[in-house]
């Protein structure tokens, strides 16, 4: 059983490659690759509600939304 302590808040980045790129979203251990937006975006909101829920229970730090600029 893991830790809720050592949870880290859901990260979502978009990594360029010569197919046209795609997101990967990184949570609770898994890491997901979606190249089209609404399955990477689905996802990532499903994560931080998620991770919203035990954030809640144990002061953890805020699932935010993705930055434009990362």
């Amino acid at each position: 059983m893991t830790n809720t302590l050592d949870m880290v808040a859901p990260t979502i980045i978009f990594i360029n490659d010569n197919h046209g790129g795609y997101w990967e979203i990184n949570y609770a251990g898994m890491v997901r690759r979606h190249q089209q937006d609404w399955q990477a975006f689905t996802f990532y909101e499903m994560a931080c509600a998620l991770y919203n829920i035990n954030r809640a229970a144990n002061s953890l730090p805020s699932c935010g939304t993705p930055d434009a600029t990362d």
